[in-house]
């Protein structure tokens, strides 16, 4: 048993431990003086550092300035300090708990609302007075306090806590409720007069006739599912994947193994089945998920396509690999590089496959068609996909040549699902691959990959097999999400409580969303597996399929390894030459003229585009024109079409000023016509903002003449509309309200066009279709705007 201490002996220590504080204070705490003669020091310092830059510039600016600038240092800045100390002082002065509080849950806040710093701030700063007002004024509300109060304090007191209430259930109800639903914008494509002829089809997104059966194979040791655990179907082992994914090691790491019950060096092969009826042998798809927090499972997420894939004749594979996604650990830190790793799998994969496929006693003996292979996949799949066409044809892993390849799987098809780009990057440059078809699917109100990205890796895609036949197409769907094209994700795109600032409400419907990918995903591979070319026109234009997909405004992209281009704009600085060594440019009347690399909202497009503006209340109504002539006869024939990618640049049309910051000419003709008019700007900011978003709605599609001309000098003219109207940029109101990100609301979405050469000599039978020397884009049919063009060619029949 302890004795107790000693009567005093408490005290005593108590004394020793103040004496021993006190003395350490006095050693290390400078006194009041030092503080003092410090602050005079900075003074003095920061004068000095003044004055020196003031003196350099004195000859320069002048005696007067160099007042203005010493007063403005020295003044304003002393301001500014004294206004900080006296928040600071206030601050200081409030109870020691509520200081504690309030710091302590305003970094909270900080930390957890998503968006800018100054979003953060300011729902954080709502949130404390709306408590504090409740909390102050509930305390008066005490009974034993509340009969002391004066009849004023009471009626203060119910004010103040009737104000935070209602603060209280407005936030509330704009926390929970989903948003608003917006107008659709003007479709331009679906405004013509004349709309393309249907494809000859049945619902591609309707289920096939082939009875569908499910198996799993994976380790036998999952920990959470015994899909992948004592109930698989056939047994993988275990891969070493630490030369393809970093920093496991730490917290997250290990919590990773705690979990999962493995760490890098034994990721499993895991995947679910889907699988027709019959014989076979059917072509092979392998799906994988994106990143998703990694205890609720991604990958039972696509049963809606493997069930209708293989209803329809294909074997599709969802392959798990959560492990590889975000966890409640990564709090401190997280995976590094593991994009590559998610690639490399499914690689390490599909050599499982290719080994069933041949293996006799096995039960998918004969069923795989491995010389027909596609990968699938979504967000962060979407990319690894990519680096796994990449990957499949490189002999060595570009990070590390000790790590050799051997894959060389028959990898026809790529399709990525609103993809990320660039988290991994090779010798610090996109993935690319070769000779492979590509289809790439994104939504305009996409809340975790708000940036097209999958635009991106299509530009870098290449075409140099001249024997077979391929395309690369994007599609772009208004109002689609991220999180739809998988069941288990939804209509939550990002995580809480971030998704309760966005605007769900105004999202395509769950149903619509998948048909579009059930449509466009048999599609795609029924063309480029099954070498089906009769649905690529679905690609080309999606009105081609308007009978069979929900509405709402989609643009497509495309190019095909039939095409010829003569203008990329990516092979030279110099604007006014071509791809082709013999093709010359020129413009006339065109307030915008420049080539650069196609922005997006996130980073740039691996492309370089030319700029074109016209405005003729600028150029006293003489159109514009670009021109592009050749001292040769370009590529053309009946058969053959002229394609260009087009896409609104949705910025302004009016000249800038020259480099002295006087007009060019065409400003000084507006300026002239302006006073002849009576031009009156807005009077003021909001009336200028209500003027812009007038004219944003009531803006019109663009159209334009393309007009081909050969040598003899006989010419023909189509409206751009012949084909379509030009979209103008489409808008999402992502957030509920628009302070709450500084994204921009929409991006450049390249549409494909495509204009049949034989009905220019319809139009003017003397023109020599195999002798065309110039081709013009005139700019007649709207007043002003400016676009994008990129990829001007002949296409040549892909049937």
């Amino acid at each position: 048993m302890i004795s107790p201490l000693k009567p005093g002996l408490t005290e005593r220590i108590k004394h020793t431990a103040r004496r021993i504080g006190t003395f350490l204070k006095s050693v290390l705490v400078p006194s009041e003086g030092q503080f003092n003669w410090a602050g005079w020091a900075i003074l003095i310092l920061t004068i000095l550092v003044i004055l020196y830059i003031d003196f350099r510039y004195l000859p320069l600016l002048g005696i007067g300035v160099f007042f203005i600038f010493l007063v403005f240092y020295l003044g304003g800045y002393s301001l500014a300090s004294l206004g900080i100390d006296f928040v600071i002082s206030l601050f200081w002065k409030l109870p020691r708990f509520f200081r504690f509080i309030v710091v302590a849950a305003l970094l909270l806040y900080l930390d957890i609302i998503p968006g800018s710093t100054k979003v953060s701030l300011i729902l954080a700063v709502y949130l404390l007075i709306l408590a504090s007002l409740i909390g102050g004024s509930l305390y008066n509300l005490k009974p034993d306090r509340y009969a002391r109060l004066s009849r004023r304090s009471k009626i203060q007191s119910f004010l103040i806590l009737s104000l935070g209430l209602c603060m209280l259930l407005l936030g509330m109800y704009w926390m929970f409720y989903h948003g608003r639903t917006l107008e659709s914008p003007k479709n331009a494509a679906m405004s013509v007069d004349v709309l393309p002829q249907p494809v000859q089809s049945t619902d591609l997104s309707e289920a096939g006739r082939l009875e569908v059966h499910q198996l799993f194979y994976g380790s036998g040791k999952d920990k959470h599912r015994m899909e992948y655990g004592d109930s698989a179907d056939i047994l993988t082992d275990s891969v070493d994947a630490s030369g393809f994914v970093s920093n496991w090691n730490k917290f997250h790491g290990k919590m990773r193994t705690w979990y999962w019950g493995f760490d890098e060096k034994a990721l499993p092969i895991n995947g679910r089945v889907w699988y027709p009826e019959g014989k076979g042998p059917y072509p092979l798809v392998l799906i994988v998920h994106g990143n998703h927090n990694d205890h609720e499972y991604s990958d039972p997420g696509y049963t809606y396509l493997g069930e209708h894939l293989a209803s329809r004749g294909y074997i599709l594979v969802s392959v798990d690999m959560n492990f590889l996604n975000g966890s409640w650990a990564n709090i401190f830190d997280r995976l590094k590089e593991e994009n590559d790793c998610r690639g490399w799998l499914m690689l390490k994969h599909l050599e499982y496959w290719r080994k069933w496929a041949t293996t006799e006693d096995h039960p998918l003996y004969g069923k795989v068609d491995t010389n027909n292979i596609a990968l699938m996949g979504h967000s962060r799949g979407g990319e690894a996909v990519a680096i796994a066409a990449m990957f499949n044809q490189l002999p060595f892993y570009p990070d590390d040549a000790t790590i050799g390849f051997n894959f060389g799987f028959n990898i026809r098809s790529v399709i990525s699902i609103a993809p990320v780009d660039g988290q991994y990057k090779p010798a610090e440059v996109g993935t690319f691959f070769k000779n492979v078809n590509y289809f790439t699917i994104h939504g305009s109100f996409d809340m975790d990959m708000q940036s097209f990205h999958g635009a991106r890796q299509y530009q870098r895609i290449q075409f140099t097999d001249s024997t077979h036949y391929y395309f690369k197409s994007g599609l772009y769907i208004y109002r689609a999400n991220h999180g739809q094209f998988n069941t288990i994700w939804g209509r939550n795109d990002v995580g809480y409580p971030g998704i309760h600032l966005y605007n769900r409400k105004a999202i395509l419907n769950a149903d619509e969303q998948r048909k579009i990918a059930r449509f466009y995903f048999t599609a795609f591979l029924e063309a480029t597996l099954r070498d089906k070319t009769e649905y690529v026109p679905f690609f080309q234009d999606y009105r081609t399929a308007r009978d069979w997909l929900p509405e709402t405004i989609y643009l497509n992209q495309f190019e095909d390894s039939r095409t010829d281009f003569f203008c990329t704009f990516d092979e030279d600085l110099d604007v006014s030459t071509g791809t082709y060594p013999h093709v010359k440019i020129s413009s006339e009347y065109l307030t915008v003229w420049r080539e650069e690399l196609v922005p997006l909202k996130w980073g740039k497009q691996d492309t370089r585009g030319v700029f074109l503006g016209w405005n003729i209340g600028e150029t006293d109504s003489i159109p514009g024109k670009y021109t592009m002539t050749a001292d040769t006869d370009l590529p053309a024939d009946t058969t053959t079409f002229l394609v260009f990618a087009l896409a609104d640049a949705k910025e302004s049309s009016q000249p800038k000023k020259d480099q002295n910051g006087d007009k060019t000419a065409v400003d000084s003709l507006q300026q002239e016509t302006n006073s002849n008019t009576g031009n009156n700007k807005p009077k003021s900011r909001k009336e200028k903002a209500d003027k812009e978003k007038k004219e944003e709605k009531d803006k019109e599609p663009i159209d334009f003449s393309i007009v081909l001309s050969d040598q003899t000098g006989q010419s023909a003219a189509l409206p751009l509309h012949y084909f379509s109207y030009l979209q103008p940029q489409i808008e999402s109101a992502i957030m509920k309200a628009d302070f709450l990100t500084k994204e921009s609301k929409s991006e450049v979405i390249f549409q494909h066009f495509r204009f049949p050469l034989k009905v220019f000599s319809e139009i003017n039978p003397a023109l020599d279709l195999m002798g065309i020397r110039k081709i013009q884009l005139v700019f007649d049919r709207s007043n002003e705007g400016v676009l994008v063009l990129d990829n001007l060619g002949f296409s040549s029949s892909y049937q």
